[in-house]
């Protein structure tokens, strides 16, 4: 059996210098602008709005948008900058293609 591609977490020392206005806070956790292009009405973040938090090994365990980005989209963002390449595969539901021309009553 083949085992499937496992994306690592990324580091966080390995993506705060790609972004802006990165700021520590006293619980550990960091404040920086949000990298999406797409933030503010694709204006950029003028203002920090994106919170990071660190796991004990140093891997990135969350970060989140106050300003109402998509999760997916600024996970993916990061982990580009990061210099991870995140999973490609995708989630099969019960009717893909391939079921389709599988199809009994045929």
């Amino acid at each position: 059996m083949t085992r499937r591609h496992t994306p690592r977490r990324p580091y966080l020392q390995d993506i705060l210098p790609h972004l802006q206005r990165v700021r520590k806070l006293r619980d550990g956790s960091y404040t920086a602008s949000c990298p999406l292009p797409t933030h503010g009405k694709r204006r950029g973040d003028l203002r920090p709005s994106m919170q990071l938090w660190e796991n004990p090994d140093g891997t990135l365990k969350a970060a989140k948008c106050y300003a109402g980005c998509n999760r997916r989209e600024l996970w993916r963002k990061l982990h580009e900058l990061a210099g991870v390449r995140p999973a490609t595969v995708a989630r099969r539901g019960w009717w893909t293609a391939a079921s389709a021309q599988r199809r009994w009553w045929k």
